[in-house]
């Protein structure tokens, strides 16, 4: 579990390293690395069927039968990124932004490592 929220913590800080200011051909690129994590996180889409909701929400959707299977949907993904125009890039960009930020926002802190209280020889070492 630990592993899965490292690597959305890893996705959030590349996403937000990004600026919508930046040129929309280096989003685009960086568009598919994003979706491709995005879309084979079973934390965000614990089902197939809940990657529907981002279609909507991207303005687009796919027949039922691609649903079945996640890298058929990954390509499927890639070919729209790859059409889009800048308009629909900063689209994209956004709403992959905000889905990352709730995600990693409402993870539970009870699987990240707890600080341990050491007194202050251990600390720095004994000699």
């Amino acid at each position: 579990m630990i592993e899965i929220n490292k690597s959305l913590i890893l996705l959030k800080n590349e996403i937000n390293s990004i600026d919508v200011r930046t040129d929309s051909e280096r989003i685009r690129y960086e568009l598919y690395s994003i979706y491709v994590n995005l879309l084979l996180s079973r934390e965000i889409f614990p089902k197939n069927e809940d990657i529907k909701e981002l279609c909507s929400q991207l303005n687009f959707e796919f027949k039922d039968y691609v649903y079945k299977s996640r890298t058929l949907i990954i390509a499927r993904f890639m070919r729209k990124i790859e059409q889009i125009d800048s308009a629909d890039v900063t689209n994209f960009f956004k709403t992959a932004r905000i889905m990352v930020n709730e995600t990693v926002n409402n993870l539970p802190n009870k699987n990240l490592p707890k600080e341990k209280k050491l007194n202050f020889l251990d600390k720095f070492g004994r000699a």
